[in-house]
């Protein structure tokens, strides 16, 4: 369902009509499988995934499918040649967000500043489990830094409103304490 902003009323009560409670139960089924997908996803590779702003729909329930696929088959060979499978090497403090963004926003894994993995939706699940190995702790130590971060703030926040005698200040735009 898509409205544009320019439409006119016609035009979108047109848009409106298509819905029915066919496509209703569809749009409800794609989205109990994405939620299944995702939280399958999180607890295989102990990430926490979400869709990219440049990322459309297709392109992230595509990624999620390939991925499972992958991890599943490479947990049957797994268990084939080693009898028994862990996925968890070991217990993290934190996990990492994977952030996936369509191939022409992101080419190769990287770091954000506030400690995000971002990858492309084309990625393979050897190039994941690579990308989170090497970028996992300076993600984690991203993170830890930014909440630092919004925690000077919340206090020279708090600082200013007591000097300055007033109930709110609200944070805009790029703002750093030092």
């Amino acid at each position: 369902l898509y409205l544009h902003p320019a439409a006119t009323q016609l035009q979108m009560l047109e848009t409106l009509r298509e819905v029915t409670e066919d496509k209703l139960q569809e749009f409800q089924r794609n989205r109990d499988l994405l939620q299944q997908r995702t939280a399958q996803l999180q607890n295989e590779l102990d990430i926490k995934v979400t869709k990219g702003f440049s990322c459309s729909s297709e392109e992230y329930h595509s990624f999620l499918e390939r991925i499972i696929q992958d991890e599943e088959l490479s947990l049957e060979q797994q268990f084939k040649t080693h009898g028994l499978v862990t996925t968890n090497t070991g217990l993290e403090l934190e996990q990492v967000r994977l952030v996936v963004e369509s191939p022409a926003a992101c080419r190769r894994a990287r770091l954000t500043k506030e400690g995000y993995l971002q990858t492309n939706a084309h990625m393979t699940l050897e190039e994941l489990r690579a990308a989170k190995t090497r970028l996992s702790p300076s993600a984690r130590r991203r993170m830890e830094e930014q909440r630092q971060e919004e925690q000077r703030c919340k206090e020279a926040i708090q600082q200013l409103q007591w000097s300055i005698g007033v109930q709110k200040v609200s944070r805009r735009g790029i703002m750093s304490h030092s």
